[in-house]
C-alpha cells in the first residue's frame, strides 16, 4: 500500500462550498508521478485557496467562465484509490482564462472516507518537511498536483486529520419541548400533522407530493409523523414539530432516522430519500446545522392550520 496527497482546485462558484471530488487527476505527460499508485492507497485531497478559471464551451458553441470559489486552503478529504489510474482518450484538453490548457488525461476513482476534519496548509507544509509558508504550488512530481507520502508523513498527516475531527456538538443542545415518551399528542402538533398530510405539495412548495402514510410505524418501534412521496418517487421522512427552538435538535434527528429507514425497509437505494423538519417557526441555529445534514426545514404559519381548520368544521364536506 502506497500513501498519497493530491491537490484538487476548490469548487466552482453555484457548486456546494465543501463539495470534494472523490477522484484523482493527472496531467498528460505527467503519469510518471502516480509510479505506484494503486487500488487500495490512501489519498489526502488538499483545496489551495485559489484555481484556475475554466473556460466551457456549451452545446451551442457558446463559452462560459467558471470561476473557483476560495478554497479553504487545507487537507479536505481522505479516501481509498478504488482502482489504478487509467487514461481518458476522449477527454478533451480544458482551456483557462490566464492562456494554458491542461489534459487531465488520467484519473483514478477515489471513495471518501471522510470530509469532516481538516490540517490548514501551515500545518499540512510543516508536516511535510517544507516552510509553514510555502504555498504548496507545484505539488508532486513534474507539478503533477500529485505526491508520493513516506509511510511516516502519512501517519503524521493521518493523526492531523483524525485529531481535528469534530468532537463536541456544534450547538449547544437542549431537550426542547418534547413530551416524554408515550405522553401523547397536543392538539396542536395534532392539527399541524392533519395539515400537512392534506397540503404536502403546498408545504413543501413543489408540486406533486402526495402523502404515503401517516403514523407510519417500524420494526424498531419507531413511528415516522408522516412519509410523503415527491414527483421523483422519492420517500420523504417527515417529523412534526410545533416550535424548535435554539438548540432543539430533537426534530431533526428523528427525520434523519426515518429517512433512512424508509431506504432500508421499502428496498430504496441509498440516498434516493428526504428527510424533512415542518413546524410553526424553526429557530435559525437549527436551520442552519439542519442544511449542513440535508434536512429541509419547512415554516407554517399557526394562523393558516388555525383558518384550514375552521373552514373544515364548517364544510365536513369539503
Amino acid at each position: 500500500m502506497n500513501y498519497w496527497l493530491t491537490t484538487h482546485w476548490p469548487p466552482y462558484e453555484g457548486d456546494p462550498a465543501d463539495q470534494v471530488s472523490g477522484g484523482v487527476w493527472v496531467p498528460d505527460g505527467r503519469e510518471a508521478a502516480a509510479t505506484g499508485f494503486a487500488e487500495g492507497d490512501v489519498v489526502f485531497i488538499y483545496h489551495p485557496r485559489s484555481g484556475r478559471t475554466l473556460i466551457e464551451t456549451l452545446s451551442d458553441g457558446t463559452e462560459r467562465l467558471r470561476r473557483c470559489q476560495k478554497g479553504r486552503e487545507g487537507v479536505v478529504a481522505v479516501g481509498i484509490v478504488d482502482s489504478p489510474l487509467k487514461s481518458l482518450d476522449d477527454e478533451p484538453k480544458e482551456r483557462y482564462t490566464n492562456g494554458t490548457e491542461t489534459w487531465w488525461r488520467w484519473y483514478a476513482p477515489v471513495t471518501l472516507q471522510s470530509r469532516s476534519g481538516f490540517i490548514p496548509r501551515e500545518r499540512l507544509a510543516t508536516a511535510l518537511g517544507y516552510k509553514s509558508n510555502y504555498n504548496l504550488r507545484g505539488l508532486g512530481e513534474k507539478h503533477s498536483g500529485l505526491k508520493m507520502l513516506t509511510f511516516q508523513e502519512y501517519e503524521t498527516l493521518l493523526r492531523l486529520y483524525r485529531e481535528s475531527t469534530p468532537t463536541e456538538p456544534p450547538i449547544t443542545i437542549t431537550n426542547g419541548t418534547h413530551p416524554p415518551i408515550g405522553g401523547g399528542e397536543g392538539p396542536q402538533h395534532l392539527a399541524l400533522k392533519e395539515y400537512v398530510a392534506a397540503h404536502p405539495s403546498l408545504v413543501l412548495g413543489e408540486p406533486d407530493v402526495t402523502t404515503f402514510a401517516v403514523e407510519r410505524g417500524f420494526p424498531t418501534g419507531d413511528r415516522a409523523d408522516i412519509v410523503l412521496r415527491d414527483r421523483y418517487g422519492r420517500f420523504i421522512g417527515l417529523e412534526v414539530e410545533v416550535v424548535v427552538g435554539s438548540g432543539d435538535i430533537i426534530g431533526a434527528l428523528q427525520a434523519v432516522k426515518y429517512r433512512r429507514m424508509l431506504e432500508m425497509a421499502m428496498g430504496a437505494r441509498q440516498d434516493d430519500s428526504r428527510a424533512v423538519l415542518v413546524a410553526h417557526s424553526i429557530a435559525t441555529d437549527v436551520k442552519m446545522l439542519c442544511a449542513k445534514y440535508d434536512v429541509e426545514c419547512r415554516e407554517v404559519p399557526e394562523e393558516h392550520v388555525l383558518a384550514w381548520r375552521a373552514h373544515r368544521e364548517l364544510n365536513p364536506e369539503a
